[in-house]
C-alpha cells in the first residue's frame, strides 16, 4: 500500500527540452520579424499617404493600424485605397476609410481579392457598354440623313384616306 504519496509536477522552462526551447526561440524570432515588417509596411503607408493625400494625424494613423492589426488587412490593400483616392482627386481620409470599410465588410482583405474585384467590375462595365450599344435608339429612322422612304403605294393611299377622314 502506498500511504501518503503526492505527485506535484511543475513544468518550468528549465524542465523543457532543448528542442522545445529552440522552437520557442524561433517563434519569438518570427514574431519579431513580423512586427518589424509590419512597422516597415506601416511606415511605407504613412509616407504614401503623406505624399499623395495630406499630412497624417494620430487618429488616422491609429485607424490605419487597426485595419492592419485587428482586421488583418494586407498593407497593400491600404496602399491601393490611397492610390484610388488620390487618382480620383479625393484628398481626405474619410474617403479612404470608406473604401477600406467597404472592402472589410465584403471580406476583401488581400490585394489579390482587390484585384479580382476590379477585374469583375471592369468586365461588368464592358458588358454594360456593349448592351447599351445594342439597344435600339429612340431617334426616328426618317431623321437620319441617309434615310430612304420605303412606304408602299398601297400604304400611302390608306394614310391619305385616314387623313381625309380627320
Amino acid at each position: 500500500m502506498l500511504g501518503n504519496v503526492t505527485c506535484n509536477v511543475t513544468v518550468t522552462e528549465s524542465n523543457a527540452t532543448e528542442e522545445d526551447r529552440d522552437k520557442d526561440k524561433e517563434l519569438d524570432k518570427d514574431k519579431n520579424i513580423n512586427n518589424h515588417n509590419n512597422e516597415n509596411q506601416i511606415q511605407i503607408i504613412v509616407e504614401e499617404y503623406q505624399s499623395r493625400i495630406a499630412p497624417i494625424d494620430g487618429t488616422q494613423f491609429s485607424i490605419i493600424k487597426e485595419f492592419i492589426e485587428l482586421d488583418e488587412m494586407e498593407p497593400g490593400v491600404i496602399l491601393k485605397a490611397i492610390g484610388i483616392a488620390a487618382d480620383n482627386g479625393k484628398r481626405n481620409f474619410s474617403y479612404i476609410k470608406a473604401i477600406l470599410t467597404t472592402w472589410k465588410n465584403d471580406g476583401i482583405l488581400t490585394i489579390a481579392a482587390v484585384e479580382e474585384r476590379e477585374r469583375i467590375f471592369k468586365e461588368n462595365k464592358n458588358k454594360g457598354s456593349i448592351n447599351q450599344s445594342n439597344k435600339k435608339s429612340n431617334v426616328p429612322e426618317w431623321s437620319h440623313p441617309d434615310y430612304v422612304n420605303t412606304t408602299s403605294e398601297e400604304t400611302k393611299k390608306e394614310l391619305e384616306e385616314k387623313k381625309k377622314k380627320c
